[in-house]
């Protein structure tokens, strides 16, 4: 529970979108790109393992509006999450879903990907889901959040709550310690 954090909005008239993770095929990082390319409101930075090999598609004049990061861990991520208007993830969903609740910030994850188990944090938290195959959908979306904070700090703070309620270490022990419980006492439930 201790390392869940309260960070900023950012104020001004762009958009930051963030991702954080590897880079890995299977995340579709490069659907981001073209987003960019369409909305120039949008800001977009790329945080992890193997970030640095990511080419930049020349044609799509994008190169002073996507920053890209190397590895971060721990505290060192607090200034990209407080960057950030919003965490995307435009492929596969994993444990991303719980660094944006730790942060308190909202995250938009594919609707048409495969997810890791951690999807169930963001539909029960009820965080949005576009087709980011489709271009007109995701830049409609995101044309809705622009100067929108009441919508992104509603997600946020839904995604946070539930992630402490669900997802804490102390939450798996007591929920471990009660099977264990019932297992020793020879009790079927």
């Amino acid at each position: 529970l201790s390392e869940f954090r309260l960070s900023k909005m950012p104020k001004g008239k762009s958009l930051n979108l963030l991702f954080v993770g590897r880079y890995q095929q299977r995340k579709k990082i490069e659907r981001l790109f073209q987003i960019a390319a369409e909305l120039e409101y949008v800001q977009i930075r790329l945080v992890g393992p193997g970030m640095k090999n990511i080419k930049l598609p020349e044609n799509l004049n994008i190169t002073n509006r996507v920053e890209i990061f190397n590895g971060v861990r721990g505290e060192g991520l607090n200034q990209h999450f407080d960057w950030a208007h919003i965490v995307v993830n435009p492929g596969h969903l994993g444990l991303l879903v719980l660094n944006a609740a730790r942060h308190n910030k909202a995250i938009v994850f594919d609707k048409r990907s495969d997810h890791a188990p951690e999807v169930e944090v963001a539909y029960n938290s009820h965080q949005p889901y576009i087709d980011f195959s489709n271009l007109r959908e995701a830049k409609s979306f995101f044309n809705s959040l622009l100067g929108n904070t009441q919508a992104l700090s509603s997600w946020a703070n839904d995604l946070q709550l539930y992630a402490k309620k669900e997802y804490t270490i102390e939450h798996m022990v007591e929920t471990h310690m009660n099977v264990f419980n019932i297992v020793s006492s020879g009790v079927k439930k």
